[in-house]
């Protein structure tokens, strides 16, 4: 049986809650996509983060305080705007609608031509008029109103059916998205929004945001943008409550344009986020060695012929590894890489083991790499390195922002299309 060697990249790390390793559910989704698309080649396991990643030996008494905040601006362009902000801050656009309701309950704004009651106010500045009607109002008639049916309905749980339960399990967010919905119904900044007319749609957005962020917390690769919509259109659905009056979605022309303040930002954040993420590139250009020895173990123990599966730094280190180590190269008959920044290093000669000019050695295996232009930490190959034998970049197009696109190539099926296609290749 053939055997595929899975590298992760930066940041891998057990849990503090004890819950199961990123880099475990990661390879147990890649051990579905192959089967999915029938690729019969075995997945192996390298991992290197826990043992041989940075840490803080110190425990981050090299960090200043840090009180500063930092306001990000999302692109009014940008098709994705919206999840942009909401995977960074999933529930936003619950806070801006409680804003607007509370402003538009003091009679903060005059009323839009022809509506039935006064307009809410919007975002400073005005960069948006508001939604026609109060943002009390309700059906006609002596109903029920919307907003007390919606909040029953989120107080009752939301059970997901039909698609979206088929989209969540496939992409193993299925508990995610039950706390998810627990989060979001608890939340600050519910109460305060659930009156406005927009408030089932935000309700179903940062619902799905939070349910991905979850999941990207313990591994989980995120589904593309595409799906992300159908999970937010679905889980509307089940919110809906005849509270859609013909209101245009605001935040896809409103949101993404605000500046959203990502709030307080202190530096004892960085224990847990950053040091992971830059501090194992630091390590890895100090001691890579030792992280491209764990490679060679790995490609030792595994059932031949073996390939290698590596994202982002992992990329780096294979190559590496395939170019300092003949033995390596004799072993390995494919290299394929998603996310990686390998040709960045080589291009502004960064790479120990290959300076920039020097060609990869003539029996480097034929290499795959995969990039995504929401990715800003993937990088392609073709035409920067020399040498070797067939080196091919694939474009891959999530429709995840980043960082969430840094993690997405996992659920991309074309990605295991041209997976599939590049291992039977002789």
């Amino acid at each position: 049986m053939a055997s595929l060697v899975f590298v992760h990249g930066i940041g891998s790390r057990k849990t503090t809650d004890g819950s199961e390793h990123p880099y475990d559910v990661t390879f147990r989704a890649i051990g579905w996509e192959l089967f999915r698309k029938k690729i019969e080649w075995t997945p192996v396991k390298c991992q290197w983060g826990d043992d041989l990643g940075a840490k803080l030996h110190a425990g981050g008494k090299s960090f200043p305080s840090y009180d500063g905040k930092l306001a990000v601006p999302a692109e009014p362009d940008d098709p994705i705007g919206v999840w942009r902000v909401l995977l960074e801050d999933p529930t936003f656009e619950l806070r801006a609608l409680a804003t607007m309701t509370q402003t538009g309950a003091k009679g903060g704004a005059p009323a839009a031509a022809g509506a039935s009651g006064p307009a809410v106010a919007g975002p400073p500045g005005g960069a948006f008029a508001g939604p026609p009607g109060g943002a009390a109002g309700g059906p006609p008639g002596g109903a029920i109103p919307a907003s007390v049916a919606l909040k029953a309905r989120l107080d009752g749980g939301l059970t997901p059916a039909g698609p979206l339960q088929v989209l969540l399990k496939d992409s193993g967010l299925e508990a995610c998205f039950a706390e998810a919905v627990a989060k979001v119904r608890t939340a600050p900044e519910t109460p305060g929004a659930i009156s406005h007319p927009q408030a089932f749609r935000a309700l179903a957005r940062a619902i799905v945001a939070e349910t991905v962020r979850r999941g990207m917390d313990r591994g989980i690769p995120p589904p593309g943008g595409a799906v992300l919509q159908v999970m937010a259109d679905r889980t509307e659905e089940l919110l809906q409550t005849g509270q859609l009056f013909g209101i245009p979605d605001w935040a896809k022309k409103a949101l993404a344009g605000w500046l959203t303040n990502k709030g307080a930002r202190e530096r004892a954040a960085l224990l847990d986020a950053a040091t992971p993420l830059a501090g194992d590139v630091i390590v890895y250009q100090a001691h890579g060695h030792i992280i491209r020895e764990r490679i060679r173990e790995a490609v030792s123990g595994a059932a031949g012929p073996v390939a290698i599966l590596a994202h982002s730094l992992g990329g780096i280190a294979a190559a590496e590894a395939l170019v300092e180590d003949a033995a390596l190269r004799n072993r390995v008959r494919k290299l394929i890489t998603a996310g990686s920044q390998s040709g960045f290093f080589y291009e502004i000669d960064a790479l120990r083991t290959l300076p920039y000019g020097t060609d990869l050695p003539p029996d480097f295996p034929n290499w795959l790499s995969f990039w995504d232009p929401r990715d800003f930490l993937s990088f392609k190959i073709d035409g920067v390195f020399t040498g070797g034998r067939k080196r091919r970049d694939v474009r891959i197009n999530s429709e995840l922002p980043f960082p969430a696109s840094h993690s997405g190539y996992w659920r991309q099926s074309s990605m295991w299309e041209e997976v599939r296609d590049f291992l039977k290749e002789a």
